[in-house]
Formats: structure tokens, C-alpha cells, sequence
């Protein structure tokens, strides 16, 4: 027991002793090498320092080192700095001592960083089916299919439609009221990708009304009731009530518009306004068209009276021309402008459907106006009409003229009227007006013995006959029948013939409108 307990107490104080004789030898030792350093005549020297010496020194005989920070001694051995507080060999390891008291726990370190996440574990079963919800409430009646297949886009319905129908095979469709807002979407096939949406009418339809669809915006009709046009055998009246109206606009190219028009019959009109009136009887008709529009006069168009909507005369077709008149009087066009010489500038000589416009501008003096073609041939025959357009001012001037040349030096003769009261419509009289130039009047001559009314004047014939080597006057009320009412040697050798006008006064102009000539 005491033996036990003494090596018991002898292995507790061995820390302890072994650390008293390591400072044991370390004075031993300074005092040793401080003895050794003071025999060899140099003072003893300890020098304390705070970090270890290294490297190469100078001399043995340097002071020693001492490392305060961990109890080293330094001393230069063989030219280097070297530690000197050696120890001898290790003993051997003594037996291992009690372990000590475990230390505290020190703090938790920071959590690494999450690992991957794992595969997805297989689904757990399927948990029991809850209890049935209650019924809600039945929903309003309304037309359904029932039994039905759909094949390559036929419907089959084996047993017909349920609800709101009452005979198999019947289709009911329904809006949501009858206001006729509630759409009915149809859809085409193929050629329509779009949906297209019908609003019924709101009425009832009437007896024979079919549907009819308005035109569509953004895809959406509002239909309305409407008779359809019925082929004779299936329109049970055997006839159709049109209304008579005015002409319509233009169809487009290729097509021809059919109406019915006051004052006349059936008529088509077509993309070039060409309009064309049906009457009874073989080719028979009237179209009433604009002078621009003027159709051909052929076969097709044989026995129409065409009647100018913008002015004043008619055109008969006889299948290749045109008779044209004034009112029931044949009359001869004169022609375009442009096939007539204008001679001391007319104030205005225009075109006008048909006939030509001869204007002279109020100038005081004489100043003829004139239009006129070469005539040859030893006898001739000038004939024309016209309509009175002059301001209707005392002695105005316009007829037919004869002319020496064709310019304002010829010598120049007017068949013709003039106006001796401020009203054209009240009285004018039947003149020859002989000038030596465009500018000189030489004399006037009254034919018709005195003033005549204008009512019975106008329209009317005139017409300068030569016959050898005078010129004989006449008048007519029918273009067919002339009246002589004076004859005269020829005053010149006249080589061109047309119309003229002379105004000679400043009170107003004197105009006509040419409508018949003929130079036979």
C-alpha cells in the first residue's frame, strides 16, 4: 500500500520536478559560461531580447542572448547564432499520466452548405374519395342534342333533338329574347375562316319574306324581311309592281342595271351611262342620256328615240344614223367647231351638244363675227337654223353669211334677223345686210315687209339659193316648204358660207346657237 501510494504521489509530482530541474540546469549552466567568459578576460554579459537572433555572428566571446519571450539562450558557436540551452538525451517516456478533465465544449462552428437534393421518392396512395357535393339547382329547359355523333363532319343524331321541338329531325335555333340583338354565329365552309354573325329581325316576317342579310360590318349582318324575286312560274301574281323613279348611278364594268323611270318604260343603263328605254313593238323605245353619252347608232338600237337629258335636241336611230330634231323639225348638225373657220375672232364660238355657240361681245360700230367653210359650184344651195341667243338690244345682227374670202377684207352678206325692240320675245324682223368688209356696213334691206312676232318666227329655216348670177331668199317653218320673199343679183362672188353675228351697240351682245346646215 505505501509503495502504491507513493508512486502514486510520485507520478503526481512529476510535472512539477521536471520542471524545477530543467531551471536547475539552465543556472548551472549560465554560471558555467560565465565563469568560462570572466577566466578568458572578458566581463560576463547577458543581453535580454524580444525576438531570436539568426544568421551569422562575429566572435564566441559575444554577450548570450536571452529570447524573453519563450526562455532560449543564444550564443555565436562557430560563427552562427545557435541556440545553447540544450538538454542531454531524453530519458525514457514515463507512463502516461491520469487523462485530465475534459475542457468545456467549444462554440458550434458555422452549417456548411446544403447538399444536393435527393430523388423524388415514389407517390404515396391515393387517399379515400371524399363525400359527394350537394345538387345544385336544375337549369332553364332549352333545345339539346342528344345521342349524337360527329363523323368527317356529319352530324348524326339517331334519335333526333330534345326539348323545344316536336318533330324528329327538327332544328330549333333561339335567341335569348326577341329583340332581334341576340346573334346567331354561322359559319361557312372552307371559303369563310371567319365567323359570321346574324341579328334577326325583331318582327315577325310577313307572307313570302325571305331572310335577307344586310351588308356586314366587322362580321356582323342585321337580317331583315324581304320579297325575293321570283321566276314567272313560281311568282304565284304572275307579274311584278316596280316603282317608277329616276335613273340610277352607273353599275360597274360588264354589268347592266335594270329600272323602271318616270316618263318612260324599262330601262337598263350601263357602266358607261349609256341608257336604253324599252317600249312596245319591235326595237322600239326611248333612252334619255347626257350628250356625252350618246350611245351607237346600230341595229340594237333601231327605232330608239334618244332624247337629251342636258339639252335641247332628239336623235332617232334608223339602225346606222341619226335623224336629229327640234322638237318635231328635222335638222342637219352643223358639225364640230373645229371643221369651221373663225374669222375677226368670235367673242365666243364653242361646241354645245350638238351645235355650235356663236357669240359677237356688245361693241359699239360694225364688227362682224364669224364662222364659215369654201362653197363651190356655179349653183348652190346654203341652208340654216338656229336658235336666237342675243341679248335682244335694237338692230343686233345674226344669220347666215356669205363671204368673198375668208378674211376680215371680204366682202360680206347676213340673211338673217335683227332685233328692233329690247325684247327678243316681242318682235324681230327678216334683214339682208350687205357690207363691203367686216367693219363697213353698205345697206340693209327689210325683207319680210314688217315686224313679225317672235313666237311665229322661231325656229325657222333659212336658206340663200344661187341660181346663175343671183341669190334668192327664203324662209321656212318646216324645213320641207320655203317661202321666196326676195330675190337679188349676187353682190359678190361669194367662195365661203357659214354664220355670222354683229352686235353694234354697246347695249348687249348678239349670239346664236347653231343647230341645222346644209350646203347642197
Amino acid at each position: 500500500m505505501r509503495s502504491t501510494r507513493i508512486r502514486k504521489d510520485e507520478d503526481q509530482m512529476n510535472p512539477m520536478y521536471c520542471k524545477l530541474l530543467r531551471l536547475c540546469v539552465v543556472a548551472i549552466l549560465h554560471v558555467l559560461i560565465s565563469t568560462s567568459a570572466y577566466g578568458q578576460g572578458a566581463p560576463p554579459t547577458i543581453i535580454y531580447v524580444s525576438s531570436a537572433p539568426s544568421g551569422s555572428c562575429s566572435s564566441p566571446y559575444l554577450p548570450t542572448r536571452y529570447l524573453v519571450t519563450n526562455g532560449n539562450w543564444y550564443g555565436c558557436v562557430s560563427g552562427t547564432w545557435t541556440i545553447i540551452n540544450g538538454s542531454g538525451a531524453a530519458g525514457p517516456t514515463g507512463p502516461t499520466g491520469a487523462t485530465g478533465s475534459a475542457g468545456a465544449t467549444g462554440a458550434t462552428g458555422p452549417s456548411g452548405a446544403n447538399g444536393a437534393t435527393g430523388p423524388t421518392g415514389p407517390a404515396g396512395p391515393t387517399g379515400p374519395t371524399g363525400p359527394t357535393g350537394p345538387t345544385g339547382p336544375t337549369g332553364a329547359a332549352g333545345a339539346g342534342l342528344t345521342d349524337c355523333s360527329e363523323t368527317s363532319g356529319t352530324l348524326t343524331c339517331p334519335n333526333g333533338f330534345a326539348a323545344g321541338v316536336t318533330g324528329a329531325g327538327s332544328v330549333e335555333m333561339r335567341e335569348a329574347s326577341a329583340n332581334g340583338t341576340d346573334p346567331i354565329t354561322l359559319k361557312a365552309p372552307d371559303s369563310v375562316t371567319t365567323a359570321q354573325t346574324l341579328l334577326f329581325p325583331a318582327a315577325a316576317n310577313a307572307a313570302d319574306q325571305t331572310l335577307r342579310f344586310g351588308a356586314p360590318s366587322s362580321n356582323i349582318s342585321t337580317g331583315s324581311w324581304a320579297l325575293p324575286l321570283w321566276a314567272n312560274g313560281t311568282n304565284a301574281n304572275g307579274y311584278f309592281d316596280w316603282t317608277l323613279g329616276s335613273a340610277p348611278g352607273n353599275p360597274t364594268a360588264g354589268d347592266i342595271r335594270l329600272y323602271p323611270k318616270t316618263g318612260s318604260t324599262l330601262c337598263a343603263r350601263d357602266s358607261a351611262g349609256t341608257e336604253t328605254c324599252y317600249g312596245s313593238g319591235s326595237g322600239g323605245g326611248v333612252q334619255r342620256v347626257a350628250y356625252s353619252s350618246l350611245p351607237t347608232c346600230d341595229s340594237a338600237l333601231t327605232n330608239v328615240l334618244v332624247k337629251l337629258t342636258d339639252g335641247f335636241l332628239n336623235a332617232h336611230c334608223n339602225g346606222t344614223s341619226f335623224q336629229w330634231y327640234i322638237g318635231d323639225l328635222p335638222v342637219t348638225l352643223p358639225g364640230a367647231l373645229s371643221g369651221w373657220t373663225q374669222v375677226n375672232s368670235p367673242s365666243t364660238a364653242a361646241d354645245s351638244k350638238g351645235g355650235i355657240y356663236l357669240r359677237a361681245a356688245a361693241a359699239s360700230g360694225e364688227n362682224i363675227r364669224s364662222i364659215i367653210k369654201s362653197i363651190s359650184g356655179s349653183d348652190w344651195v346654203i341652208t340654216g337654223m338656229w336658235l336666237n341667243g342675243s341679248a335682244g338690244t335694237n338692230f343686233n345682227q345674226c344669220g347666215i353669211a356669205l363671204a368673198s374670202g375668208n378674211t376680215t377684207s371680204a366682202g360680206v352678206l347676213i340673211f338673217g334677223q335683227d332685233s328692233v325692240n329690247t325684247n327678243p320675245d316681242s318682235y324681230s324682223r327678216t334683214i339682208a345686210a350687205y357690207y363691203t368688209n367686216y367693219t363697213t356696213l353698205s345697206s340693209v334691206s327689210i325683207l319680210n315687209g314688217g315686224n313679225i312676232p317672235a313666237t311665229m318666227a322661231f325656229p325657222r329655216y333659212f336658206r340663200i339659193t344661187k341660181s346663175g348670177s343671183n341669190w334668192t331668199y327664203g324662209i321656212s317653218a318646216d324645213g320641207q316648204n320655203f317661202t321666196s320673199i326676195a330675190t337679188e343679183a349676187q353682190r359678190f362672188t361669194a367662195t365661203h358660207a357659214g354664220f355670222a353675228c354683229n352686235s353694234r351697240t354697246t347695249n348687249g351682245d348678239a349670239a346664236i346657237t347653231i343647230i341645222d346646215y346644209t350646203n347642197n
